[in-house]
């Protein structure tokens, strides 16, 4: 049947707005690590001149994207991927500063997956994002005569095993915005032939 509203964008139009985010610098984030999960120790015995600039401290990953992510529409879900982000560890001391430790440079293919909607007052889309694939390289600048082998494997696990679960627990969804008058209903999102449609049923409070 018919929607009161449609949508439909494509993944070459999604890929558009990501490179144009990505030039206003929209995708760069730190991202706190728990530290219950995780802190400087683990580089204890992997990086001991790294680990001796902030024993024990938290640590946070800065992601900086030098490259637009590309994405991909499919039946029930969204894949994803970039390369060449840089992923700055950093340690937080007690002045609340945050001191560089090491950079890599990180290719990832990923995807979003178990989307669901809650239909209501606030209508919300929320989903689970998985990364199994990642490829670390040693960015030399930042850490010269600096063997990082083991170091990539810890940092592996930190974005696989902390981070990434870390984001599906806390994120609470995307939550369509309210407009005074009008409430949506029936919000559902269908992927054909690579390309994304929402579609909705609005009614008018007069």
């Amino acid at each position: 049947p018919a929607r009161d509203i449609e949508v439909t964008t494509t993944a070459a139009a999604a890929s558009a707005l990501l490179e144009v985010a990505t030039k206003k610098g929209k995708f760069n984030k730190k991202i706190a690590v728990n530290p219950a999960k995780a802190n400087m120790d683990i580089f204890k015995k992997l990086y001991p001149a790294g680990y001796a600039l902030c024993p024990g401290c938290p640590i946070a990953l800065q992601l900086t994207f030098t490259e637009a992510p590309r994405a991909s529409f499919l039946n029930g879900g969204i894949e994803f991927g970039f390369n060449k982000t840089v992923v700055a560890v950093t340690a937080l001391n007690n002045a609340s500063d945050y001191i560089n430790i090491f950079s890599v440079f990180l290719d990832a293919e990923g995807g979003v997956t178990n989307i669901t909607i809650t239909n209501g007052a606030n209508t919300t889309i929320d989903f689970d994002v998985s990364l199994p694939v990642l490829k670390m390289t040693e960015d030399k600048a930042s850490t010269p005569g600096f063997v990082i082998g083991l170091v990539i494997d810890a940092l592996h696990f930190l974005v696989q095993k902390v981070v990434v679960p870390a984001f599906d627990k806390d994120f609470k969804g995307i939550v369509l915005p309210a407009i005074p008058g009008i409430a949506f209903s029936g919000v559902e999102l269908k992927f054909v032939e690579d390309t994304i449609r929402l579609a909705l049923d609005a009614t008018f409070e007069l």
